[in-house]
């Protein structure tokens, strides 16, 4: 589902985000670990109601090494860095299930 409902914008994320603000429990399921880069899974958390995805601005600097850089007259996000970790697992241990094979 991860490679489904990454982009905010897509149809597919928004029926989804739907769907589970509707049901009680939310499962997701995904082969990817958290450490490949972080900002995919922002739309994850913020579907199973994690506090660390309220804020998007916050996540993308501190957990994606996000900055703001100007292309023409907009402002564009690089969102494709991972920092500090250790405290996302540590601070997304209740909201996320991690195993290793």
């Amino acid at each position: 589902m991860n490679t489904n409902i990454q982009n905010k914008q897509a149809q597919r994320t928004k029926i989804a985000n739907d769907v589970c603000k509707r049901v009680g429990n939310v499962w997701l399921l995904t082969g990817t670990p958290m450490t490949s880069r972080p900002i995919n899974y922002f739309n994850l958390l913020e579907l199973v109601d994690s506090p660390v995805a309220y804020n998007w601005m916050a996540y993308a600097i501190r957990y994606c090494e996000g900055y703001q850089f100007n292309v023409g007259n907009r402002k564009v996000w690089n969102v494709k860095g991972a920092a500090n970790l250790l405290e996302l697992r540590d601070r997304t241990k209740t909201h996320v299930l991690r195993r290793l094979k």
